[in-house]
């Protein structure tokens, strides 16, 4: 028999600051450092969650992608 595992909730969005891209063309929006970075977290839960070795690989890569995201909004923010 499988055990169950809780799958966390995921992030609160209410949280997250939403400014819109300078390309009004497409319609994009960026979220804020800390947006990326609730997610990351949710997505290393659901690694540590995760049964299947495949999908927990999956989930750390998201995670990584999210923070490297992250990150270079940080660093833009930081230089100007």
């Amino acid at each position: 028999m499988a055990s169950l595992v809780r799958i966390p909730d995921p992030p609160q969005e209410h949280g997250a600051v939403v400014f819109n891209c300078s390309d009004t063309n497409t319609g994009l929006h960026m979220h804020n450092s800390d947006y990326y970075r609730e997610h990351a977290n949710y997505y290393r839960l659901l690694a540590a969650a995760a049964e299947n070795a495949a999908a927990k690989q999956e989930f750390l890569e998201l995670a990584a992608a999210c923070e490297e995201a992250a990150d270079k909004m940080d660093d833009r923010r930081a230089s100007g």
